[in-house]
């Protein structure tokens, strides 16, 4: 073989891994036990999760209700996204948003209103007990109040 033709198929390959979409978890799967402030088991409260990859251009939402033990699952959920995909999200988003190019997922706690508190959790593992307490979430302040 000639040293072209090698440089030729080391080239395809690696033209090849650049483009070829791998498979990678956006966000693990997840559990909640969902309680009262008085540790008993709520039930309809509704959990939203919310996921994104943002250098692979992909993001989703959900919301699920407790059971009436209290239990709420959210499946794990996982993207395809070559390293050209990849790489040229995160040239795209370089800057103020440079931080959240990876994958992550944070969750919105049942609550009133339109700003349910927000459980930021990528790092406390799977398994998580969210105690909900009425009337404890940070109220925000109207324009006028400010």
């Amino acid at each position: 073989m000639t040293r072209r033709r090698v440089w030729i198929i080391v080239g395809a390959i690696a033209i090849a891994v650049l483009l070829f979409p791998f498979k990678y978890e956006v966000a693990p799967a997840w559990s909640f036990d969902v309680v009262g402030p008085d540790n008993k088991a709520m039930s309809n409260c509704s959990i939203d999760q919310h996921w994104e990859w943002l250098a692979a251009g992909v993001q989703g939402d959900d919301a699920v209700a407790s059971d009436a033990a209290g239990h709420v699952r959210f499946p794990a959920r996982t993207a395809r996204a070559s390293l050209a995909r990849q790489w040229m999200g995160a040239v795209r988003g370089f800057g103020f948003h440079s931080a959240f190019m990876g994958p992550r997922a944070y969750f919105r706690g049942c609550g009133a209103g339109k700003n349910p508190e927000r459980l930021d959790v990528e790092k406390v593992g799977t398994d998580i007990t969210y105690r909900y307490v009425p009337g404890s979430q940070a109220r925000i302040k109207t324009l006028s109040e400010r």
